[in-house]
């Protein structure tokens, strides 16, 4: 076994364990010490997995919940961005979190934008 092999068998089992019952908080330096091994293994779907898991755990935890942002700004999946940023803004009030949505949806625009400009560029 590689060492790549055997680090992403190592995180398995500590995701493993953080999705048993046995553990009671979760840990936000595990989570992002899982989440740096599975973006470098590219594994994001894993690490968002993790924290997708902590933020249903603990709805309320403001530093899950960036930790989930930050795995959906990795992934480029904006809408999901959009609704986690106005759920912490929602939370804790702080205006950061209305503009990172605000940022979120220029971004849905932007993509859709160049996503329609390459059918374009395609078809000729």
């Amino acid at each position: 076994m590689g060492k790549p092999d055997e680090a992403l068998s190592v995180c398995l089992e500590a995701k493993e364990l953080l999705y048993s019952n046995n553990i009671f908080h979760f840990d936000d330096l595990t989570l992002s010490t899982l989440q740096i091994v599975f973006q470098r293994l590219e594994r994001l779907d894993l690490a968002t997995s993790c924290y997708e898991y902590a933020c249903t755990k603990y709805p309320n935890n403001l530093e899950l919940m960036m930790g989930l942002f930050n795995c959906y700004v990795r992934e480029y999946s904006y809408v999901k961005q959009q609704q986690t940023a106005l759920r912490m803004y929602k939370t804790v009030g702080e205006e950061r979190f209305l503009l990172w949505a605000v940022c979120s949806i220029q971004l849905q625009v932007g993509s859709s934008y160049i996503h329609e400009l390459q059918v374009l560029h395609s078809q000729f």
